[in-house]
């Protein structure tokens, strides 16, 4: 047989093509350029694993561990599965805290099944109801279930004090003076209230610093006063939230080297309306003020370039396939590092050398959990509820006592200093017999008109 000689393409060739091919995308900049985050490649809400998913109440975070869970992602115009915005933040060291409450979040945050007891604070980076539209849903659901104490709120100041956080929080309670008052004696008296802390948007200053956790506000333009962003550092970790803005040099400034950073854009594509008209809103009205308020995907990808996040996040746009995947197109067309196209219920654990997304799953009935806390219940102050007018008890049915069942055992629970008092403050039995009597006059009488034969009709 006759000698060939040498092959041409050995496995050597194959090696040397190999790292000439990977030292050449590292000049390009093709590779992700941080090397800790190598594993949290660009996700998007189609793609993420579903054998990878997050449980709730199945794992317990790391000391030195955060938990970012979006609560919603979408628009001003709410979905079944595309709330409006809300993320929330768990540390190792037990805290809770929550960036904005929009429409439909309520519901996300409940499912969870995350302690109320636990939420150290609630940040507000603007009045815009798709920001803070579920105030009252949070506020009902932690007051009757494990929060004790005032609802604690961080938010911003206005040009006008109507504008401002305490103005908003105060006539949000205002609306539900009947429902505090059909609860009193029931739940904690201090859970109906709300800790508000405002302060001014305008300035660049720390907001909340409490074991370990510190909370830095800073302004951003979102078509008028009174928009801010955050930033939150825990033990050498660090999320920034910029709320909703156009891109600007405050957010630029402290969004630098965020292990997690949260950044909204709005997609214009196609016939030029695109995620606006797909979310029903008016885009012929709006359509001249967009882009002073909001950010576009190639504008986004840029303040990534200059804040270069361990793991960048976008929200604020609908997940709608073709809108991801376009967004996806413009963002990475200009950014090669890691990015994740945040819908409802993405999770994101962090700690300083790894990062994990994943999708959080929630069961189709709440889990039969009761929360604790009944020491504390117990303890906590009550107001006396009150009274119901005697004319409308005596329209109660007793139905043979069937609607009156006997709470013994349930005194015997933790909490039997509540049973007790709701037993004292229950409403009578009422005797079927007197509902046959004539009930006594509860409304004011008609007011008699003068005569026309009067001095008074002259």
């Amino acid at each position: 047989m006759k000698d060939t000689g040498p092959a041409f393409w050995t496995f050597k060739h194959t090696l040397i093509l190999v790292a000439a091919v990977a030292v050449t995308a590292l000049g390009a900049g093709w590779l992700h350029r941080d090397s800790a985050a190598v594993d949290a490649p660009s996700q998007s809400a189609f793609d993420t694993e579903s054998d990878a998913s997050f449980v709730p109440g199945t794992e317990t975070l790391a000391s030195n561990e955060m938990r970012i869970t979006a609560l919603g992602t979408g628009m001003p115009v709410p979905f079944r599965n595309d709330a409006s915005t809300s993320w929330v933040l768990e540390l190792g060291n037990g805290d809770i805290f929550l960036f904005d409450i929009g429409s439909g979040t309520a519901v996300n945050f409940n499912s969870l099944r995350i302690p109320y007891a636990r939420l150290k604070g609630i940040f507000l980076s603007h009045l815009h109801v798709d920001h803070v539209g579920d105030f009252l849903p949070y506020w009902i659901s932690g007051w009757t279930a494990g929060r004790y104490s005032p609802m604690r709120i961080w938010g911003p100041s206005g040009t006008k004090p109507e504008f401002g956080t305490a103005h908003f929080v105060e006539r949000q309670l205002d609306s539900v003076a009947w429902d505090i008052a059909t609860r009193q004696g029931v739940y904690a008296a201090d859970g109906a209230e709300a800790d508000v802390h405002e302060f001014d948007f305008s300035e660049v200053q720390v907001i909340y610093q409490q074991d370990g956790v510190k909370v830095t506000s800073f302004p951003q333009p979102h078509g008028f006063d009174g928009a801010v962003g955050y930033r939150l550092d825990w033990q050498g970790l660090s999320f920034v939230y910029g709320g909703d803005a156009a891109p600007n040099r405050w957010f630029i400034e402290h969004g630098r080297d965020a292990d997690v950073l949260v950044h909204e854009a709005i997609i214009l594509s196609g016939s030029g309306t695109g995620n606006l008209a797909a979310s029903g809103l008016d885009f012929k009205a709006i359509a001249g003020r967009v882009l002073s308020l909001h950010t576009t995907p190639t504008a986004v990808a840029r303040v990534f370039e200059l804040t270069q996040p361990r793991l960048a996040v976008i929200n604020h746009y609908i997940n709608l396939p073709e809108f991801d995947a376009e967004m996806r197109e413009q963002v990475e067309a200009v950014y090669g590092g890691p990015v994740v196209y945040a819908s409802d219920l993405t999770v994101i654990n962090v700690t300083a050398d790894k990062h994990l997304v994943r999708k959080a799953v929630l069961p189709q009935f709440p889990p039969r959990t009761i929360l604790g806390g009944y020491e504390e219940s117990a303890r906590a102050r009550r107001e006396s509820p009150p009274p119901m007018s005697e004319w409308l008890q005596r329209g109660l049915l007793d139905l043979d006592g069937d609607n009156y069942p006997d709470l013994g055992g349930a005194r015997g629970m933790v909490f039997r200093t509540i049973m007790d008092q709701m037993l004292e403050d229950f409403p009578p039995r009422v005797d079927p017999e007197t509902l046959r009597e004539e009930p006594e006059q509860h409304s004011a009488p008609a007011e008699k008109m003068p005569s026309t034969n009067s001095p008074e009709a002259e």
